[in-house]
């Protein structure tokens, strides 16, 4: 039966961690200039937003995610639900990485009559991004799921000398 919590723990923490980083990541790269976002030259990601918006992002929403495993596998499956979910947040990433190493690159964007590009671009994610980055999902796990089991710790009663005697 513990084992179906733990499942069941897992699988909502990354779906609460998937949604939730969508929800923050597509506004924040619409609210920020064209330019910050990604080279205009390259079309590839900026430096900039990788480690200013993208890497906070991914550490705030995986740890919330590791908390959600923490609470939902409760006291006894809470270290396997830690774990699963990390091991499920790096593996899923890095298949990801490599599935989109073998996808074709987008075309570049069409510009108007005008000469302007769209507003809403979709930069390139470098390879190095594409490989750290379900590694700080991982921390970010591990960060949440080791918040919530420091706090039952702290929160549990302590053993007087002479129980421990006994």
């Amino acid at each position: 039966m513990i084992w179906i919590r733990i499942s069941i723990a897992v699988l909502v923490a990354y779906l609460v961690m998937t949604a939730s980083f969508i929800l923050t990541i597509v506004p924040a790269a619409s609210l920020i200039d064209p330019d910050r976002l990604r080279d205009p030259d390259t079309g590839l990601m900026t430096n900039w937003f990788i480690f200013v918006v993208q890497f906070p992002i991914a550490i705030f929403t995986s740890l919330v995610g590791g908390l959600v495993a923490a609470l939902v596998a409760g006291r006894r499956g809470r270290r396997y639900a830690i774990r699963g979910l990390i091991t499920l947040v790096i593996v899923a990433g890095l298949f990801g990485a490599v599935a989109s190493l073998f996808r074709e690159p987008p075309p570049p964007a069409a510009t108007s009559e005008a000469g302007e590009t769209p507003s809403i671009v979709v930069p390139i994610q470098p390879y190095w991004d594409l490989i750290l980055l379900p590694l700080v999902g991982g921390l970010g796990t591990l960060m949440g799921g080791r918040l919530i089991e420091r706090a039952s710790e702290g929160l549990a009663l302590p053993k007087s000398d002479e129980a421990a005697d006994e």
